[in-house]
């Protein structure tokens, strides 16, 4: 369980919130500036919050819980190749574990046949599965995610997040996903935490909080297919 009460200001923008996070899976939801990031950064010892609490499990959240993060856009060292790349997160495990490990995670994102390239030769949706890998890698025992499949296709991006809440749940993992996705939340049945400007606005599950969001798309759906049979072929 994820418990918050923070504040942050950068430049015109504060985010200020209280919440608790307490099922397996979390989605942020919300527009491009609501605060999605920012917050996934601050849970993760980015940003610095200007005070507040962030407990994971009743405790301070501190360097002794492993936490995974993976960017919207991965920062991956560009001189290592991926096996390089995703073994930098665990520089101590033996040799032949580390190998085992990293092989397991390259294949459960489904990049084992990646892990001898260089990183300058991988497409942008290579380059998040190898993200992902290296967040894995350690064993996390909370798991940030902003935005992790944008660069992949709508079949790539549902086998992943499929595969990833099968491992997250084997292995006791919380997660909170950032996304503009509102099926990724139906998907995972996950809590969702509606942002807006820097505070949460709703927080429940998803079935009732995104319920009045899907219904304005289904409408602006329905707006688009009329006006295009009104324009005809």
């Amino acid at each position: 369980m994820l418990d918050i009460s923070i504040r942050l200001t950068r430049a015109n923008f504060a985010l200020e919130l209280s919440a608790t996070f307490s099922t397996s899976w979390t989605v942020l939801y919300g527009p491009s500036g609501a605060g999605k990031t920012t917050l996934l950064r601050a849970i993760a010892g980015l940003e610095k919050i200007d005070r507040g609490r962030i407990h994971f499990a009743g405790r301070p959240l501190a360097k002794t819980v492993c936490v995974g993060y993976v960017a919207q856009h991965p920062s991956l060292f560009p001189h290592l190749n991926v096996f390089e790349n995703v073994a930098f997160g665990i520089p101590r495990m033996q040799r032949a574990n580390q190998q085992q490990r990293i092989e397991e995670m390259l294949s459960l994102t489904g990049a084992g046949h990646l892990i001898g390239r260089h990183v300058n030769k991988l497409s942008g949706g290579e380059r998040q599965r190898i993200a992902l890998a290296r967040a894995l890698a350690p064993g996390p025992s909370l798991l940030l995610l902003d935005e992790p499949f944008s660069a992949l296709d709508i079949p790539a991006s549902d086998a992943l997040l499929n595969a990833l809440m099968r491992w997250c749940a084997e292995n006791q993992v919380q997660s909170i996903l950032a996304t503009h996705d509102l099926m990724d939340a139906f998907a995972l049945g996950a809590q969702v935490a509606v942002l807006k400007d820097g505070i949460i606005e709703r927080l429940g599950e998803a079935g009732d909080v995104l319920s009045a969001e899907r219904e304005r798309l289904m409408a602006l759906l329905g707006m688009h297919a009329h006006a295009r049979k009104n324009i005809g072929p």
